[in-house]
């Protein structure tokens, strides 16, 4: 199979997987974090706590962070971008992850409007 044919077919690969109902986006984002650096992991886990509008509580005491999940998303890929991750993992990350990314080529992050 040529380069090209292979490149074509492993962008299809996620959205396979999710329209075929072998994965769902949330599977694809786990699967994701095995392969991803701990600290692009850490910087999303920072950016939901921080940017988050409400916070609820599990009968254990875990919390689950409400974010926009747009900024969330395009916080993502912005860091990914700068830590230099593969195109590949970023195709992945894109699909994995739902919604749209941003508002209309910026977001939130604490107070300050960033531009994707």
């Amino acid at each position: 199979m040529s380069q090209h044919l292979f490149r074509a077919s492993e962008k299809k690969i996620d959205q396979f997987l999710i329209t075929q109902g072998i994965a769902t986006q949330q599977e694809l984002w786990h699967t994701l974090r095995i392969l991803l650096p701990s600290t692009f992991v850490e910087a999303i886990q920072a950016f939901r706590e921080s940017n988050s509008v409400a916070t609820t509580y599990s009968i254990h005491g875990k919390p689950t962070y409400r974010y926009c999940e747009r900024c969330l998303k395009a916080h993502a890929m912005k860091t990914a971008q700068e830590i230099g991750l593969d195109s590949r993992i970023l195709r992945c990350l894109e699909q994995a992850l739902p919604g749209e990314t941003g508002h209309d080529g910026y977001y939130l992050n604490h107070e300050e409007l960033i531009k994707i």
